[in-house]
């Protein structure tokens, strides 16, 4: 019994050390590398220079009362590197040192997308109420020291959408991803990706299921072999007709 709680602690302990993040540390200050493994090189974030644009409402053109907003933008609607939703997303960040607290240099912020670029508000000048500055609601994040001057951190489950990662050396600098949920497969794809040629399968005609012999993926359909009345037909069958034999 002793012998298997030893061993038992030398697998949990080697399982521990398996997961650890071992991806190569970022050449550059300012690099921003997603850990989408334990080991590797990682996955480099999209970099942007944002830019500034303020735009009245139409109101105030009107009536002459309104607001002025300010938005900070990014050109495109969706970042290059995507990265599906789990619920622990990390990143590491090279920094120039990593003996400041990271809450103190590291910004993670969701964005607005239109079509054409991705934004987020900064501040809104009223005619009557003065100008106001926008709250961001930055994502919270853990962090420990990572190589000689970086830092891993991690985060929780994030809402699908659009991301940037900021730095204190350059605020306009956006270090860009996209968070996504993968979309369920149809049936019609599961079939696509399963069946082969000479599987059995089950079909509906009249209400009645009957077993055949897929033939090949059809524009259509499946087309499928059959025998009925002692005879071998063949038949294209819409996929929502069409189930895997169990």
């Amino acid at each position: 019994m002793k012998c298997f709680t030893i061993m038992f602690s030398l697998l949990f302990v080697s399982l521990i050390y398996s997961q650890e993040v071992k991806i190569t540390e970022p050449e550059w200050v300012g690099e921003i590398i997603y850990v989408n493994d334990s080991v590797g090189d990682g996955v480099k974030l999209e970099m942007q220079k944002a830019y500034t644009k303020t735009k009245a409402g139409a109101s105030l053109y009107i009536v002459g009362a309104g607001k002025v907003k300010t938005k900070t933008h990014v050109n495109g609607s969706t970042a290059k590197t995507r990265i599906k939703n789990t619920d622990k997303i990390q990143f590491i960040v090279k920094n120039n040192d990593n003996l400041t607290s990271p809450k103190s240099i590291i910004n993670v912020f969701k964005l607005n997308a239109d079509d054409k670029t991705r934004f987020i508000d900064i501040s809104s000048l009223g005619t009557f109420s003065g100008a106001e500055s926008m709250n961001i609601d930055f994502i919270d994040f853990t962090a420990k020291k990572y190589g000689e001057n970086s830092y891993l951190i991690t985060m929780p489950k994030l809402e699908n959408g659009e991301y940037a990662i900021t730095l204190a050396q350059s605020r306009m600098d956006f270090n860009l991803f996209s968070v996504y949920s993968p979309r369920a497969k149809s049936h019609e794809e599961i079939l696509r990706e399963t069946v082969q040629p000479g599987d059995t399968i089950w079909f509906s005609k009249n209400g009645n299921r009957i077993e055949a012999i897929a033939i090949r993926h059809d524009y259509y359909g499946l087309k499928l072999s059959y025998s009925q009345n002692n005879k071998t037909k063949e038949k294209v069958v819409a996929y929502n007709l069409v189930s895997l034999k169990k």
